[in-house]
């Protein structure tokens, strides 16, 4: 019988900035390095938001660790995103091949969810070395696995859905809801615009919306200077979340963002039995359906503010709604996409 894999070599985005893909891979080393018996060394990824220059340094870099130290483990993984896997995986392919050891690519978000011959001609090129070279590639949607094994029959492609620190806090009880969140980048592609026209344009008396986020490039503070139900109230630090959701009722995610896969946003919703009304849009389907939320079309401010309606007014569909959400996130919690990620690691 073959051993379990001991010693992993993980390379992937770290806080700060706070985001999805990073808060993601920190509960992942985290937690990986709580197991008895594995041996876990952890290279973090360049910020995102670096010039160019300091990303090509920051990459040679992590070559040189992978190359000087990565013999000694059984497995070398690279977590990244789209844009990261296209034009680090060929390094990676090196390293791993220079020292013989087998390579894991886990990629963030929607990623490949249209064909190859969509992209840009160098980016079709580093897309099939990228799905031919690695030992196994982990995507986040079924939708990109679906696709990617039609496009690449012979690549060794499986599904690692997103998933979420279950919060070790009591649950508060909610028998209405009043008090809805959104959770997330503050950009208009999320969703932002429409939740203000909707929950301003409620008649409901003691409804709150707040919004928690970093603000990207679109949209400034000034967009809540005339709000009377909507507020913003800052960045909310990862090991804080669960206990400020945990003053929520319901979350808002009315996303139309183009990269948008399995958002963290929801997990941690469901992590905190929380019911979502979220769009009806890309891989979002895959994880939220009647039983834990409320899909409406991206974009359509009167179908999310029926949707909040729904909520405030129907307290026993509401009720409905929470246990389903209990029951998603046991589907989706660290521990469970920790142990399908060693399971794939085993395989090799």
């Amino acid at each position: 019988m073959k051993e379990p894999v001991k010693q992993i070599l993980m390379i992937g985005p770290l806080p700060p900035p706070v985001g999805g893909a990073r808060v993601l891979f920190h509960n992942t080393v985290e937690y990986m390095e709580t197991l008895d018996g594995i041996d876990l060394k952890v290279i973090p990824l360049w910020n995102r938001n670096s010039p160019m220059a300091l990303k090509l340094l920051a990459a040679i870099r992590i070559l040189i660790q992978v190359l000087f130290i990565g013999r000694r483990f059984e497995v070398i993984s690279f977590w990244s995103s789209k844009s990261g896997m296209l034009y680090f995986s060929p390094l990676m392919r090196i390293a791993s091949s220079i020292l013989n050891k087998p390579l894991v690519f886990r990629l963030f978000g929607i990623g490949f969810d249209k064909p190859i011959n969509e992209l840009t001609l160098f980016n079709r090129i580093l897309a099939r070395f990228f799905f031919l070279s690695g030992d196994l590639i982990l995507l986040e949607t079924q939708i990109a696995v679906d696709l990617m094994k039609a496009e690449f029959p012979t690549a060794n492609i499986a599904i690692h859905k997103n998933y979420r620190k279950v919060p070790g806090i009591e649950i508060m009880p909610r028998r209405q809801c009043r008090r809805f969140i959104y959770l997330g980048k503050i950009r208009k592609n999320k969703g932002i615009l429409e939740i203000i026209e909707a929950a301003e344009s409620l008649n409901t008396q003691n409804i709150i919306v707040d919004i928690y986020g970093p603000f990207e490039g679109d949209l400034s503070k000034d967009i809540f200077d005339n709000c009377r139900i909507v507020k913003y109230c800052g960045i909310i630090e990862p090991d804080n979340v669960a206990d400020i959701l945990n003053n929520y009722h319901a979350l808002l995610l009315p996303t139309f963002y183009e990269g948008e896969g399995h958002p963290g946003a929801i997990l941690e919703a469901y992590a905190s039995g929380l019911p979502v009304i979220t769009s009806n849009w890309q891989a979002i389907v895959e994880i939220v359906d009647g039983s834990s939320g409320i899909l409406i079309s991206p974009g359509n401010v009167e179908s999310l503010r029926d949707a909040m309606i729904k909520l405030i007014n129907g307290p026993d569909f509401y009720q409905k709604l929470i246990r389903g959400a209990l029951k998603k996130r046991q589907e989706f919690s660290l521990i469970s996409g920790v142990e399908r990620f060693l399971t794939y690691c085993n395989d090799l």
